[in-house]
């Protein structure tokens, strides 16, 4: 499946600084003269043109690197001791996922919510009795900024599937402080951000980058991609990395297996986001890492899930911190994606590889 812009307007000009991407989909910032910018679910071929040029793309992803650049810091969590550590902190990030799947909220909601929480941990010092508090807090804050009114729960349902085991003033007072620590601004550049503005360049420029695939798989490589990248939620390593890093990388590391010409997109997009080239290295061998180890971990694990005959019913309330439910909705992530992709080497490269146009990714400064 894949989607057709349909642009609503009153104007006849569309600036490239109105457009934004939030709950997966292009919005324009509020004006008179504007409507939003919405994805309509199509079988005809995807004419994104018609709404998004490769200048309007490379927009918003400077865009994000601008906020990229005013919010994000590395993350650090305790190994060990009275804080909360790493592992706590990549549990409760697993959590949140069940819950977010549960509730079919979009990955905009998640994404969102696990980069507010690190953020409010790395500003104040908490204990690990108020980890699951603090985490969905920024989630039901998170939800109330990305999901549909009718989507969101009453926040009383939302304890009771979530079983967090908080009244609802606690967590009415959380958010508060979250909100009050952040300074009320809880809009963020998450990874996922920038992975929809690379596909995007992707899309627009296929006939420059990607003359051997078609449309569709290219549309089909965007959930291939979230996919991989919410995997990658739960990896408290990467929060020393950027988020358009940890896009980028991903992005190339998956383009290694689909195309000769990974390496020309990957140069153009490290271009445009001002990547150095030891950091897209380093960070594409972690990915590739962290797949292999997950996946192990999933077949292992479903494979000690079926030598159990019990049958799990069709509705009931998550269990608190369910290893069994976490694990089997990373398998589910998954789903019949194929191997990892190899991690690869730059220096490795054919010289063929290199001989295809640059000017397909222009870089405007910011």
């Amino acid at each position: 499946q894949f989607f057709v812009f349909n642009l609503e307007v009153n104007s006849a000009s569309i600036h490239p600084s109105n457009i934004c991407w939030t709950r997966g989909h292009l919005w324009l910032d509020p004006s008179p003269s504007l409507k939003r910018v919405r994805f309509i679910s199509g079988s005809a071929a995807m004419t994104m043109r018609e709404a998004l040029t490769a200048d309007s793309a490379i927009a918003l992803v400077q865009q994000y690197l601008r906020k990229e650049k005013l919010h994000w810091q590395p993350c650090k969590y305790a190994l060990q001791g009275d804080e909360i550590t790493s592992v706590q902190r990549n549990h409760t990030v697993k959590w949140l996922t069940v819950i977010s799947r549960y509730l079919k909220f979009t990955p905009e909601t998640l994404f969102l919510s696990v980069t507010l929480m690190d953020e409010f941990l790395r500003l104040v010092r908490a204990r690990p009795k108020y980890l699951k508090c603090i985490a969905i807090s920024c989630f039901y804050l998170a939800s109330k900024i990305i999901e549909e009114d009718e989507v969101v729960p009453h926040i009383k349902d939302l304890i009771t599937n979530s079983n967090c085991n908080f009244s609802v003033s606690e967590i009415t007072r959380m958010e508060a402080v979250i909100l009050k620590k952040l300074k009320w601004d809880l809009c963020r550049a998450t990874a996922l951000d920038f992975l929809h503005g690379f596909h995007a360049l992707l899309v627009l420029n296929r006939g420059l980058f990607l003359p051997d695939q078609s449309a569709e798989q290219l549309a089909a490589l965007g959930p291939l991609l979230e996919t991989k990248l919410e995997i990658c939620l739960d990896q408290n390593s990467l929060l020393a990395t950027r988020p358009s890093t940890v896009a980028l990388a991903l992005v190339s590391l998956e383009l290694e297996t689909w195309t000769r010409n990974w390496f020309v997109i990957t140069i153009a997009l490290q271009r445009l986001a001002q990547v150095e080239n030891s950091d897209v290295i380093r960070c594409r061998e972690e990915l590739a890492c962290i797949f292999t180890t997950a996946r192990t971990a999933v077949s292992r694990k479903h494979r000690h899930s079926d030598s159990q005959s019990a049958s799990k019913p069709s509705k009931r309330k998550m269990d608190n911190m369910d290893i069994e439910e976490i694990y089997d909705s990373i398998k589910k992530l998954y789903g019949d994606e194929g191997g990892v992709a190899a991690t690869g080497s730059f220096c490795g490269m054919q010289q063929g590889h290199s001989t295809l146009d640059m000017a397909g990714f222009p870089v405007h400064a910011m």
